[in-house]
């Protein structure tokens, strides 16, 4: 069990190490939320936190945001109904899907219907 925890704690220092290069955005410009879920997400909260607790405002509140809201988004549209427009499971569906949740994100679209929209304008269906 000791082994764990010490393999855990290398695991996280690398992560932060990483999350530190990628920061996103030291400065106080504006990142689009979308990009701040793209840069934080492959990243465990352990590493989220060291990068929260040793980054100035700005990073730190892109990651209370990674945190607290974006995190949890998912496209409300799934794959059933991309199946029902004709979309073969695959790399497709993940192209839709991502940027259907990009633009939620970005609040580009916030009901069903217009994500089903978007989705058949991505497909050249609608």
């Amino acid at each position: 069990s000791r082994l764990c925890i010490v393999a855990e704690r290398g695991r996280v220092v690398r992560e932060a190490a990483c999350l530190h290069d990628l920061a996103p955005s030291r400065s106080g410009r504006e990142v689009s939320r979308s990009a701040v879920y793209r840069m934080l997400k492959p990243f465990s909260l352990p590493a989220l936190y060291v990068l929260w607790v040793t980054e100035s405002e700005p990073v730190r509140g892109r990651v209370e945001l990674f945190v607290r809201e974006l995190r949890h988004a998912r496209p409300r549209l799934n794959g059933h109904v991309l199946k029902s427009l004709g979309v073969a499971p695959g790399q497709e569906y993940r192209s839709v899907l991502s940027a259907i949740l990009d633009a939620q994100l970005d609040g580009r679209v916030s009901t069903l219907a217009e994500e089903q929209a978007m989705a058949r304008q991505l497909l050249g269906t609608g």
